[in-house]
């Protein structure tokens, strides 16, 4: 497990790392063999809009990006501005986000309105497993 900050805004990083590690231990689903380590980029808005152009042929920025290779790209600007919906930390908005692509390694979707809810339900369960309250 790597964490990484190639973007300006200081992030808990020591801390995030450990409620990674705690979030991959509450999955049901386990991540599959085949992946060796999984890598968590916090990237800049526009790094994010490049790849998420390059990739997903989206050029705006987004919350994360989930690379079957391991990698997640999440953009903690996107996070900062998301976290007032359900009035999350800015590190708490980015743990979401981590959740959501080991979800997505493990194989759940979200394209359908109902796999988008049951994933939602299914990292707020994870999250609150993880974090202390408040967030």
């Amino acid at each position: 497990m790597r964490l990484c900050n190639r973007q300006r805004r200081k992030l808990p990083l020591r801390r995030l790392k450990r409620q990674t590690e705690l979030a991959v231990s509450a999955l049901e689903k386990k991540l599959p063999p085949r992946l060796r380590e999984v890598n968590v980029v916090m990237v800049s808005e526009a790094e994010s809009a490049r790849v998420h152009a390059e990739f997903l042929n989206d050029p705006t920025p987004t919350d994360v990006i989930t690379f079957a290779d391991g990698e997640l790209i999440i953009c903690p600007a996107v996070a900062d501005r998301q976290r007032h919906v359900e009035g999350l930390s800015l590190s708490a908005e980015v743990l979401t986000y981590i959740i959501h692509g080991l979800l997505h390694l493990c194989g759940y979707d979200d394209h359908t309105e109902k796999d988008f809810h049951a994933m939602r339900r299914k990292q707020t369960q994870i999250r609150n497993k993880v974090l202390p309250v408040p967030y």
